[in-house]
């Protein structure tokens, strides 16, 4: 019982700590820091690797293409939105 307890709270930890890099990356696109994909010391880049522990860890390789290809989506989809919607407030202005 404390093995599944340490193991969840050990993915618990790894998913607030990818969700505040990719945050960090959505901050910096809004506030015009950059307008780059992929960013200097990326949040991008940090979720890749650590979707790989949840791939292997909980047995999803057969996933994994899948698992990659969403996250990706999700990602490339806020990205586009931010960027838009931060050049619409930067023209209104």
């Amino acid at each position: 019982m404390i093995e599944i307890l340490g193991k969840f709270m050990g993915s618990m930890v790894i998913i607030i700590i990818i969700i505040l890099v990719n945050v960090k990356d959505f901050v910096r696109l809004w506030k015009g820091r950059t307008d780059r994909y992929v960013q200097r010391y990326s949040g991008l880049m940090f979720t890749f690797v650590c979707l790989t522990y949840f791939v292997y860890e909980y047995n999803l390789a057969e996933f994994k293409l899948l698992v990659y290809v969403f996250y990706l989506i999700i990602y490339t989809i806020t990205f586009f939105i931010i960027k838009k919607r931060r050049r619409n407030n930067y023209e209104q202005e």
